[in-house]
């Protein structure tokens, strides 16, 4: 059986390298050489085409600081997030982070997670592992069911999950909701 710890470990290192995406070149009939911009020899790097949708997006971010932690201390915090897929309005973006407290140290925190937006609706899932306080996993969700032709009125359907695993107190119950609403602009 795999712990939670690799679990987190897992989703957090999965997203974080999704996060990462790679310009593809337009034209699919030749190879395309580019330089790469870690390469210290500045040797050229020879990317070939692959089959992929021509309006590949790329917009990712690496983000980090220093701030004061909740107690006094100072917190650090390093991740990146990014756009994985966008086309025709579906669009998915993936995040992962750590973090870590000093003066009072405190628990390493490592996460990551999935977002899904499409022209319906839209969909996430995450996890947020703390070194022996467990793990936290969650997953919501939300679609149009209806709208008005003329867009003023609409019902939508939305439903969230969450539940801790280990930790001092152990597993958690599941914590869930569903729910339906309707919205009228007037």
């Amino acid at each position: 059986m795999i712990s939670s710890v690799k679990v987190a470990i897992l989703l957090a290192c999965v997203a974080v390298s999704c996060a990462y995406s790679f310009e593809y070149p337009s034209e699919l009939e030749d190879a395309v050489e580019e330089l790469s911009p870690w390469d210290v020899a500045v040797e050229p790097m020879y990317i070939l085409p692959l089959p992929l949708a021509k309006q590949r997006v790329r917009r990712q971010t690496i983000f980090g600081g220093v701030t004061p932690g909740n107690p006094g201390g100072v917190q650090g915090t390093v991740g990146a997030r990014g756009t994985l897929f966008e086309n025709n309005g579906h669009r998915l973006d993936g995040h992962g982070s750590v973090s870590r407290n000093w003066h009072p140290t405190g628990p390493t925190s490592i996460g990551g997670g999935l977002d899904y937006t499409g022209p319906r609706g839209s969909a996430s899932v995450s996890a947020q592992h703390q070194h022996r306080f467990g793990t936290t996993i969650g997953a919501e969700g939300r679609a149009n069911l209806y709208r008005s032709p003329n867009g003023m009125t609409s019902v939508d359907a939305h439903g969230s999950y969450q539940r801790h695993f280990g930790g001092p107190f152990g597993t958690s119950r599941p914590n869930y909701n569903v729910g339906l609403g309707l919205s009228h602009r007037f």
